[in-house]
């Protein structure tokens, strides 16, 4: 079933971090599980956004450089 079948309100939290890979390894040490690497994003002027999959859900961290 899709995401509006379910009536998921929240999809994902997006956090911007001064260093992405610091903020990644964090997650990883908690127990989070990286589900997409830094990868540029054209949305944000190619800036590295990662994907992280944890207990509250999946959060998206955007590098603030």
């Amino acid at each position: 079933q899709g995401i509006l079948k379910k009536r998921v309100n929240i999809y994902h939290f997006c956090y911007e971090v001064e260093n992405i890979t610091m903020k990644l390894k964090s997650f990883k040490e908690s127990g989070g599980l990286t589900i997409i690497e830094p990868t540029p994003a054209k949305l944000f002027d190619n800036r590295l956004v990662a994907f992280v999959l944890t207990p509250l859900g999946i959060i998206e961290l955007l590098n603030s450089k």
